[in-house]
């Protein structure tokens, strides 16, 4: 079952015009374009709202001042460990919290890289560089 196109009220088309091999069906307050087995309405209902990513909260936090290729201030820290320049406006930060599997975002205000051990992120001298991590379910 591959469910097309969800629909609120009946098309004035054929589901075929869409799709080749699709058939419509009224299920539930829905017309459901699908291919393959009609779908149940709690699979219609799924398709309409997939499940999302819990954000569970804050894992590490920096916000660093950036001059003269160092790493000159800390405004924010939260599980903060280090950073310091590897390249070029080129920055490693390591949390005190790691960061085990994927289960985690990154959000910042940098270009950035999420490796195992740290993020790599990439910031214009002089600027302010701003990290968080934070876990998901």
């Amino acid at each position: 079952m591959t469910i097309l196109v969800v629909y609120s009220e009946e098309p004035d088309f054929p589901a075929s015009d869409q799709q080749p091999d699709a058939v419509r069906a009224h299920i539930g307050a829905y017309w459901v374009d699908y291919t393959d087995v009609e779908p149940s309405l709690s699979e219609v209902m799924t398709f309409l709202s997939p499940e999302v990513q819990q954000m569970l909260g804050p894992i590490s936090a920096a916000t660093l001042g950036i001059l003269d290729g160092e790493v000159t201030g800390i405004e924010t820290s939260i599980n903060f460990g280090a950073a310091f320049m590897v390249d070029v406006e080129t920055y490693w930060a390591f949390f005190t919290v790691p960061e085990p599997d994927t289960n985690y975002l990154v959000l910042g205000n940098v270009p950035y890289i999420r490796n195992t051990d740290y993020i790599e992120f990439t910031a214009p001298d002089p600027s302010e560089a701003s990290l968080t991590t934070w876990r998901v379910s």
